[in-house]
Protein backbone atom coordinates (compact mmCIF):
# COMPACT_ATOMS: atom_id res chain seq x y z
CA UNK A 1 0.00 0.00 0.00
CA UNK A 2 1.37 3.49 -1.08
CA UNK A 3 2.11 6.24 1.60
CA UNK A 4 -0.33 9.17 1.14
CA UNK A 5 0.03 12.32 0.60
CA UNK A 6 -1.95 14.55 2.02
CA UNK A 7 -3.16 18.33 1.53
CA UNK A 8 -0.86 19.93 4.22
CA UNK A 9 2.44 18.36 2.72
CA UNK A 10 1.22 19.26 -0.51
CA UNK A 11 0.44 22.98 0.26
CA UNK A 12 3.96 23.08 2.36
CA UNK A 13 5.31 22.65 -0.96
CA UNK A 14 3.40 25.00 -3.28
CA UNK A 15 3.77 27.90 -0.64
CA UNK A 16 7.53 27.43 -0.44
CA UNK A 17 7.52 27.26 -4.23
CA UNK A 18 5.34 29.94 -4.11
CA UNK A 19 6.68 32.33 -1.34
CA UNK A 20 3.75 32.39 0.30
CA UNK A 21 2.37 31.42 3.60
CA UNK A 22 0.41 28.46 3.47
CA UNK A 23 -2.61 29.45 5.19
CA UNK A 24 -3.32 31.45 2.25
CA UNK A 25 -3.88 28.32 0.16
CA UNK A 26 -7.24 25.90 0.34
CA UNK A 27 -8.36 22.46 -0.79
CA UNK A 28 -10.56 24.32 -3.08
CA UNK A 29 -8.05 26.87 -4.52
CA UNK A 30 -7.80 27.09 -8.45
CA UNK A 31 -4.09 26.80 -9.95
CA UNK A 32 -4.96 30.28 -11.56
CA UNK A 33 -5.65 32.37 -8.12
CA UNK A 34 -1.62 31.23 -6.96
CA UNK A 35 0.52 34.52 -7.59
CA UNK A 36 2.53 33.61 -10.08
CA UNK A 37 1.59 30.75 -10.98
CA UNK A 38 2.80 29.70 -14.29
CA UNK A 39 4.46 27.31 -16.42
CA UNK A 40 8.06 28.29 -14.82
CA UNK A 41 6.88 27.60 -11.35
CA UNK A 42 4.55 24.39 -12.40
CA UNK A 43 8.29 22.80 -13.46
CA UNK A 44 9.76 24.09 -9.64
CA UNK A 45 6.71 23.13 -7.90
CA UNK A 46 7.11 19.34 -10.19
CA UNK A 47 10.86 19.24 -8.74
CA UNK A 48 10.07 20.54 -5.56
CA UNK A 49 7.40 17.69 -5.09
CA UNK A 50 9.66 14.86 -6.28
CA UNK A 51 12.44 15.68 -3.78
CA UNK A 52 10.10 16.58 -0.61
CA UNK A 53 7.39 14.45 -1.17
CA UNK A 54 8.94 11.71 -3.43
CA UNK A 55 5.93 12.47 -6.00
CA UNK A 56 6.96 12.27 -9.91
CA UNK A 57 4.47 14.34 -11.79
CA UNK A 58 4.34 15.02 -15.68
CA UNK A 59 4.62 18.21 -16.73
CA UNK A 60 1.01 17.82 -18.35
CA UNK A 61 -0.48 17.02 -14.87
CA UNK A 62 0.57 20.04 -13.34
CA UNK A 63 -0.03 21.79 -16.18
CA UNK A 64 -3.75 20.58 -16.66
CA UNK A 65 -4.64 20.54 -12.59
CA UNK A 66 -7.37 23.06 -12.14
CA UNK A 67 -6.84 23.08 -8.39
CA UNK A 68 -4.62 22.20 -5.33
CA UNK A 69 -7.25 18.94 -5.14
CA UNK A 70 -6.70 18.34 -8.18
CA UNK A 71 -3.53 18.18 -8.04
CA UNK A 72 -3.36 16.27 -5.00
CA UNK A 73 -5.21 13.46 -6.48
CA UNK A 74 -2.74 13.74 -8.79
CA UNK A 75 0.25 12.95 -6.31
CA UNK A 76 -1.21 10.74 -4.63
CA UNK A 77 -2.03 8.37 -8.05
CA UNK A 78 2.08 8.98 -8.49
CA UNK A 79 3.63 7.74 -5.26
CA UNK A 80 6.60 5.98 -6.12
Amino acid sequence: MSSMIGMKALKEVVADVLDMDENDLHDEMRMEELPDWDSVNAVRLMVHLESALGVRLPVEQVMNAQSLKDLLIAATEEVV
